[in-house]
């Protein structure tokens, strides 16, 4: 529990940061395409990849 709510607030204060350079939807957008990116490999490693059809 305790690493689950510093992961959030680790992953929150990084949107605010970047919200204030880029606009919120890009932001969205490049967290999106960074949990695919981090998910498919642990898909992957953990084998749940030949379940998922």
């Amino acid at each position: 529990m305790v690493v689950s709510t510093g992961s959030y607030i680790v992953n929150d204060t990084m949107m605010k940061l970047a919200t204030a350079g880029l606009p919120p939807y890009e932001v969205l957008f490049l967290r999106g395409a960074a949990a695919t990116l981090w998910g498919i490999p642990l898909l992957f490693m953990l084998g749940y990849a030949s379940r998922s059809r």
